[in-house]
């Protein structure tokens, strides 16, 4: 399984109904884009201390390959509307990570 996340840090005038209007469309995508098996998405909850520099948004996506992946992002057309229309308008930068993992949970021994 590939694990896809994005970190979005947005403009400083974004309203809060912009953002909550970002996370909502997170949302709406997954339900379209069926490669995208799992997401889990939210803006930063504001309980970390002033030292954090935290993201204003998080996304964290599963896909079952990397074939998927790359089927989500060129180009998928909900993928595109989502970033054109509710994305790049209040985007001032983006952090992602992709990463190989296995669904199941395990514990370690330490």
């Amino acid at each position: 399984m590939l694990r896809h996340v994005l970190m979005f840090r947005l403009k400083p005038d974004t309203s809060a109904d912009s953002r909550a209007l970002l996370v909502e469309q997170l949302h709406v995508m997954h339900d379209r884009i069926p490669q995208l098996l799992t997401m889990s998405c939210g803006q930063d909850a504001g309980v970390a201390d002033r030292g954090f520099d935290n993201p204003d948004v998080i996304a964290s996506m599963d896909f079952a390959d990397e074939r998927s992946w790359r089927e989500y992002l060129a180009p998928h057309p909900d993928h595109e509307y989502f970033t054109e229309q509710f994305l790049l308008p209040i985007l001032n930068t983006t952090t992602g990570v992709q990463f190989f993992h296995n669904a199941t949970p395990h514990s370690a021994a330490l």
